[in-house]
């Protein structure tokens, strides 16, 4: 099976993947059902889903970590890649 990834940019060049295993912990740690996704997407939501987008590379990363590599400079391109990486992992 071929991992289908997208490639974003933060503190170093870095790939987003969503699996069963992603979104079972960002049910479990925060809370956020997929089923519940578009109806209320704050600051919290938006770092939880590049964080759990994000563990399958390195599993030593942490949700701060993760804040701490999105600014006002690059928070449109973390939403877009966020949304492609959901797009490409339709079914």
């Amino acid at each position: 099976m071929t991992k289908k990834l997208v490639s974003i940019t933060l503190d170093k060049e870095r790939n987003l993947r969503y699996t069963l295993n992603s979104f079972r912990l960002l049910e479990k740690e925060f809370g956020v059902k997929l089923d519940q996704l578009g109806e209320n997407i704050n600051l919290e939501t938006i770092q939880a889903l590049l964080y759990v987008g994000l563990r399958h590379e390195d599993k030593t990363l942490t949700f701060e970590e993760v804040g701490d590599m999105v600014d006002f400079g690059n928070m449109a391109e973390v939403n877009e890649k966020i949304s492609q990486a959901f797009l490409t992992h339709q079914p």
